[in-house]
């Protein structure tokens, strides 16, 4: 009788885990996608604003465009740390909840985690790469503010190195970020 105790406890401590870890990376995605569409939005927005507002009547404000580039600039790699925290833990919570789905008896059919399509494009594919796409991209535009505040740049056209840079940054970034973050099927084959 103990032992078939043992076992229902078990079964329930697994299964609570799983909840668990579902929730918690459910919660996770999710903030990071509102974060993903609100910081390219409030970008723009604001830096369209600024830049209209330099050229018609309020010439001043060409003085506070460096600082706040510069502001965006070290907001925007704050966040991006944040994203790569969540980026972790997310990851971590994928191989964690398809080990459960394992123990839990569920097969690819059954667990979303174990049933999921490997992610292509070196473990990227989803909000690994569309976060550095749109984190760098940010980062591009906060730089590219900061230096006509500046006076980096007189016009658009001599901030053209600026889009073969942002190619570069996100092809490096991409390499980097791929090594460091496996994808959940290799760290759970790697687990077992």
């Amino acid at each position: 009788m103990g032992n078939h105790g043992d076992s229902a406890r078990r079964d329930k401590a697994l299964e609570l885990a799983y909840q668990r870890a579902c929730t918690n990376h459910e919660a996770i995605s999710e903030f990071r996608v509102k974060l993903l569409g609100l910081l390219p939005l409030a970008t723009g927005t604001v830096s369209l604003l600024l830049l209209r507002q330099q050229d018609s009547e309020h010439p001043e404000i060409l003085q506070s465009l460096g600082p706040i580039g510069l502001l965006g600039l070290v907001v925007t790699v704050g966040l991006f740390a944040y994203e790569l925290r969540g980026m972790q833990r997310c990851h971590r919570l994928e191989v964690q909840a398809g080990t459960l789905e394992e123990q839990l008896g569920l097969s690819t059919e059954e667990g979303p985690f174990l049933g999921q399509p490997p992610r292509s494009l070196e473990g990227m594919l989803g909000l690994p790469a569309a976060g550095l796409i749109i984190y760098i991209a940010t980062a591009f535009i906060w730089l590219y503010i900061a230096g006509y505040g500046f006076s980096w740049w007189m016009n658009p056209f001599q901030a053209g190195w600026l889009v073969p840079a942002y190619g570069i940054v996100l092809a490096v970034a991409w390499m980097l970020l791929s090594r460091w973050l496996p994808s959940p099927e290799r760290s759970r084959r790697n687990d077992t």
